[in-house]
């Protein structure tokens, strides 16, 4: 068994979260030794996946969800997987988007970015007008 303290350290994540963690389920109650709580070694591999699944971008009930199938031998565990390679895939295309207007507006050589036809017609931003976007559309003034 190690002390709080300890598997916040070899972890790499604070006493505070691991108490949340075990308030929302994510780790079982450490049990108090001499008023501490302490951890069976083993929920530093919990640990590690968590923070794993955290940093692909799963929200902590995902992660629970992910975790508590996977220790069940369920299978929806790898529905929530693919949903979220779905979402990292669209995130990739429409930054590879971005990287593009980028790439071409800064080889169009224009002096003032607002009045680039790169920019002006670009379709990320000709789709994001709705969205207050900060470029005039092509033919408006800046002053409204």
């Amino acid at each position: 068994m190690l002390p709080i303290d300890q598997v916040a350290k070899l972890s790499g994540v604070a006493s505070s979260a691991l108490r949340y963690y075990e308030r929302v389920g994510l780790i079982e109650e450490g049990p108090k030794i001499r008023g501490k709580r302490h951890y069976p070694r083993e929920v530093l591999d919990r640990l590690s996946m968590i923070r794993t699944c955290q940093n692909i971008g799963f929200s902590l009930t995902e992660i629970s969800s992910l975790l508590d199938e996977a220790e069940e031998s369920g299978g929806s565990w790898q529905e929530i997987a693919a949903q979220r390679r779905a979402c990292i895939q669209r995130e990739i295309e429409e930054r590879q988007a971005w990287l593009n207007t980028l790439n071409s507006t800064l080889a169009c050589g224009c002096p003032q970015l607002v009045k680039c036809p790169q920019v002006a017609g670009c379709p990320l931003l000709v789709g994001q007008n709705a969205r207050q976007s900060p470029w005039p559309a092509q033919g408006e003034s800046s002053m409204n």
